[in-house]
């Protein structure tokens, strides 16, 4: 599934969704034109989640993978001090003109160390591809 709950935590943390677009408000940022498969050149891949039933002072972080591959220069943690409830939003962008790297980027999402929640975006596709097209192919290519 797309979530992991530790035993007895009450915590609760939504599968990151992603989008293409976003605008800033008084309020933080909405995201809109969601998606799980983006075109090469991306500038930015904006993401969101939901965090209910943290503590203030838990720790989050966002570990960000590149084709399996930890991105370390993007993965960062923070201490929740947004009460009970709350919505994350941010982005990830590339300099230069080439934008996002292709390949799968996923985001997991922990919570004082445990893996609570974890999406995959795919950048770098022809989005007109069926899905179905699409996964015979990355399956046929994963050994």
């Amino acid at each position: 599934g797309s979530l992991e709950v530790a035993p007895n935590t009450g915590i609760f943390v939504s599968r990151p969704a992603f989008a293409e677009n976003a605008t800033e408000t008084t309020n933080g940022t909405d995201l809109f034109d969601y998606e799980t498969r983006f075109v090469a050149g991306l500038g930015a891949l904006y993401y969101e989640y939901v965090v209910n039933g943290a503590d203030d002072g838990a720790v989050i972080e966002e570990r960000w993978y590149l084709d399996d591959v930890v991105q370390q220069s993007l993965s960062s943690s923070f201490v929740w001090s947004r009460g009970s409830f709350g919505i994350v939003s941010d982005r990830i962008t590339a300099p230069g003109a080439s934008g996002i790297p292709n390949g799968r980027w996923r985001l997991d999402v922990l919570v004082d160390g445990t893996l609570y929640s974890t999406a995959t975006a795919i950048v770098g596709v022809d989005v007109g591809t069926p899905d179905a097209v699409f996964q015979f192919a990355a399956s046929a290519a994963t050994p």
